[in-house]
């Protein structure tokens, strides 16, 4: 996940996004007063909203090695690597449940809002919330390639790939 985070916040991809929407604000407050403050007030909820779901993404994990628990950047982290989830914490990366059971809320990936119960071996995605008492997972993908950062880059190429598209139809709005 840090990888997508860099990609979203440090490599200028949501700067992008930030000059295409304040053009596209700029062209609409110059032609259509009247729609500048919706325009705004949208562009702010998607640029916050982004900003949410990349800050709830978790930065380290606790890895079990030799017997002990060391923090250790989420990039660190290896396919086959044991960790602990302690309760509260969100999921760092996919993984395997190692522990007998384990209690997770998957709301923020499927919108089901009842925690859901995973026995050993079930699998279990990043971005979901240990719901339940602190459990052991093998990792299955690094952090990367987790399903928490393939949504924060679907979001951010959807916002991305909208500002064009809006502009475009605010000019052939003004013909109408």
């Amino acid at each position: 996940l840090t990888q997508a985070a860099e990609e979203v916040g440090e490599l200028g991809l949501v700067d992008d996004q930030r000059r295409a929407d304040r053009d596209a604000v700029a062209h609409v407050a110059d032609e259509q007063p009247e729609r500048h403050g919706v325009v705004v007030d949208a562009v702010a909820r998607a640029e916050r909203d982004l900003r949410s779901l990349v800050d709830r993404a978790p930065r380290e994990a606790h890895r079990l090695a030799e017997g002990r628990v060391e923090e250790v950047p989420i990039s660190a982290v290896a396919i086959g690597d044991r960790l602990l989830v302690h309760a509260g914490e969100v999921v760092p990366v996919d993984g395997v449940v190692n522990a007998n059971a384990a209690t997770i809320d998957e709301s923020a990936l499927t919108g089901e809002p009842i925690p859901v119960a995973k026995a050993r071996g079930a699998a279990i995605f990043s971005g979901s919330l240990n719901a339940g008492e602190t459990f052991e997972m093998s990792v299955s993908a690094l952090a990367g390639e987790s399903t928490y950062a393939g949504i924060v880059r679907l979001v951010t190429a959807a916002q991305t790939a909208k500002a064009p598209f809006v502009r475009l139809a605010d000019r052939y709005a003004l013909i109408f």
